[in-house]
């Protein structure tokens, strides 16, 4: 399990807790750290701030500290991965339009959502199926599905008023988020 925590000078940190065990995790050079998520393989993704203030994100793999950022982004979050290494996250392109994509293998890959403007992607399961919501014209949030084979599908929930929020996915297709 990943979590983040305070300590008693107010400083974040990731904190990553294994069979019992506590271990502090904290970005190179870090002022704060704030851990995503983590893998059946003991892969992590998170971000921290270093000492000049700016925002990095990373992928964690036996002890080394990988950047995640997406090529020509001002801004890159991943905010999911899954066992087979794929992360999956949002960025923001110069002109500060939302994006998706998705990490795989070192390689970046954009991930349109055609139709479904302000997308964010924010989960992911082990057979490639992504998660997340966008927001249409009027401010209303919408869920939104990325099968395996790249089609997309929307959803609200019953009674939802404002916002769904597909926030994960797991491999029984089930999904959980948010709902106003």
């Amino acid at each position: 399990m990943v979590a983040t925590y305070q300590d008693s000078g107010g400083t974040t940190h990731g904190l990553l807790i294994d069979r019992g065990v506590s271990r502090r995790i904290d970005g190179p050079g870090s002022r704060e750290t704030v851990l995503y998520s983590i893998d059946n393989r003991g892969r992590i993704i998170g971000g921290y701030v270093d000492a000049a203030g700016t925002v990095r994100h990373f992928l964690l793999r036996r002890g080394v500290f990988t950047p995640i950022g997406f090529p020509g982004a001002s801004n890159t979050v991943p905010f999911d991965l899954n066992d087979r290494g794929q992360v999956v996250g949002s960025y923001l392109d110069a002109a500060g339009a939302p994006h998706g994509f998705l990490l795989e293998d070192g390689a970046y890959t954009e991930i349109e959502t055609p139709g479904f403007p302000r997308a964010q992607l924010l989960g992911i399961n082990d057979s490639g199926r992504i998660v997340g919501g966008y927001v249409d014209d009027g401010g209303t949030v919408h869920g939104l599905m990325r099968d395996e084979r790249g089609r997309f599908t929307t959803f609200d929930a019953p009674g939802a008023t404002t916002a769904t929020g597909a926030i994960n996915i797991n491999d029984r297709r089930q999904i959980v988020g948010i709902v106003r």
